[in-house]
């Protein structure tokens, strides 16, 4: 009887390791890379690694966003010349280029329709915006760089589309 208690115990004890070490592996392929998404579908980091992006909601969300940094986390295959990523979650970093029509007020922004406000920032098309626009509605090109309590944007472009 105690031998096959020290057998069942020493089995056991194996069965524990071997379930330990697998998910160690498997929980080693999540990884977060940061890179640009070009248009082959594919993650470019900063060294030059390159990820394909693997066909899934969220990968088929990152595909489409040709052009800007993505911070996306995932399983990550990884053959000889070959990386997979199989995206979990992702995140846009970094200025994005938009449209927004809004009215602008004395205190340097531009509230949209639907109540979002953007700080214009301090430089020269955005002082001039502020100059000629206060209390217009105008559509205006820019990029946006949210921080935890604001939006600002830097005015590329703008025009007046109503008073």
């Amino acid at each position: 009887m105690k031998r096959k208690r020290k057998y069942f115990i020493a089995v056991l004890c194996v069965m524990i390791i071997v379930v330990f070490l697998s998910g160690t592996a498997i929980s080693g392929n999540i990884k977060t890379i940061t890179g640009k998404v070009n248009e082959n579908y594919q993650i470019v980091t900063a060294d030059g690694k390159i990820y394909e992006v693997e066909g899934n909601e969220k990968g088929d969300e990152v595909v489409n966003l040709v052009g800007k940094q993505v911070r996306a986390t995932g399983t990550v295959e990884e053959n000889e010349d070959i990386n997979i990523i199989s995206i979990t979650f992702y995140e846009v970093i970094g200025k994005q280029s938009v449209t927004i029509v809004g009215t602008v007020n004395d205190y340097y922004q531009i509230v949209t329709e639907d109540g979002k406000i953007y700080t214009v920032e301090e430089n020269e098309k955005g002082f001039k915006l502020i100059d000629e626009c206060v209390g217009k509605q105008v559509k205006a090109t820019g990029t946006v760089e949210e921080t935890e309590d604001m939006k600002i944007f830097t005015v590329t472009s703008y025009e007046v589309i109503g008073e």
